[in-house]
């Protein structure tokens, strides 16, 4: 997706957080004046201390379903992660698929970049660019990595196991795991791959 859709789809939805946040304000200040305007008519005072933690809990009980809309915002499709259904992988059977192990705090892993940009550019969908960061990163922060660094290719959280199914071969990040069209393992690196190096082996799955 361009960079200005993008914006454009983060621009309206900083907008709707904003008049959600308007709308539970005003709910909260019209149940104030509910139960300031049954404390008048019923003619005794409230205690003090009752009402303090009644409207300190609506407040809560906002905050909380604020925060809780805006966590859910990524699963709504605004996301821009790919979403991982199995460690199998099945869903790519039929092209090389290119695995980047990597994470966020990796100093060398941006180097990588460029050079599955270039086999992008090259193969386009005749093979599959997976890039997978730890489970236990923020989605967040993946989303703000993908875009600074101008990711075209699937990015993804590793929700199904694939750093343990593959640890014999991932000593450390970035690590590149080749597949080839069955889905078997023909290829492991870990350091900064050339493109190169990586057409040339894609070169060979293809003509097989």
């Amino acid at each position: 997706m361009p960079r200005k859709e993008r914006k454009k789809k983060k621009e309206k939805l900083k907008e709707k957080r904003r008049k959600i946040s308007i709308k539970y304000q005003r709910a909260t200040e019209e149940h104030r004046a509910k139960i300031e305007k049954s404390i008048s008519k019923r003619g005794r005072q409230f205690p003090k201390k009752f009402a303090a933690f009644s409207f300190l809990l609506i407040i809560i009980i906002l905050v909380s379903a604020i925060y809780a809309w805006q966590q859910n915002q990524p699963e709504t499709g605004t996301s821009s992660l790919y979403t991982l259904t199995s460690s199998d992988l099945s869903e790519f059977r039929g092209k090389p698929v290119i695995l980047e192990f990597f994470s966020t705090n990796c100093k060398y892993c941006p180097a990588q970049i460029p050079e599955l940009a270039k086999i992008q550019d090259e193969y386009g969908d005749q093979v599959v660019i997976l890039s997978v960061a730890p489970s236990t990163e923020s989605p967040t922060e993946l989303e703000r990595y993908k875009e600074e660094n101008d990711i075209t290719w699937l990015l993804a959280r590793d929700t199904v196991g694939l750093f343990d199914k593959y640890a014999y071969a991932i000593s450390g990040v970035p690590t590149t795991i080749i597949l080839d069209q069955n889905g078997t393992v023909y290829f492991t690196y870990t350091g900064i791959l050339s493109s190169s190096a990586i057409s040339n082996i894609i070169d060979k799955l293809l003509k097989e």
